[in-house]
């Protein structure tokens, strides 16, 4: 017998979608538990730019914690690397690149703007 009979047409194509099995969209879907990882997970996201809104944010609700965790994994956002220098991921890569430091960075760009 098919274990993914219980999903519908939609859920088996967020499994795809999201590069995840079904297995592991019916396990994160089946705990209640996971509220909370997945309000934690919606939080950082919205906090680092990878849920760029509110229908975003509802459609990850729906869709459990697996499929959340991979839609943000899969999107740019802003590392705690880069979080930890106040720059985004852009700015720290432009920094590598150019041999400069985040503050020199940070400074040259705040004086331009004043």
């Amino acid at each position: 017998m098919d274990n993914h009979t219980s999903l519908t047409a939609t859920e088996l194509a967020v499994c795809q979608q999201m590069g995840i099995t079904p297995e592991a969209y019916q396990q994160a879907n089946s705990d209640g538990g996971d509220s909370q990882e997945l309000e934690m997970l919606i939080a950082a996201g919205r906090q680092d730019g990878r849920i760029h809104g509110p229908q975003t944010e509802a459609w990850l609700r729906q869709q459990g914690v697996a499929a959340c965790r991979s839609y943000l994994d899969k999107q740019p956002g802003t590392s705690a690397q880069a979080l930890k220098n106040g720059l985004t991921d852009t700015e720290l890569a432009v920094c590598r690149s150019m041999g400069l430091s985040p503050e020199a960075y940070r400074n040259a760009n705040t004086s331009k703007n004043h």
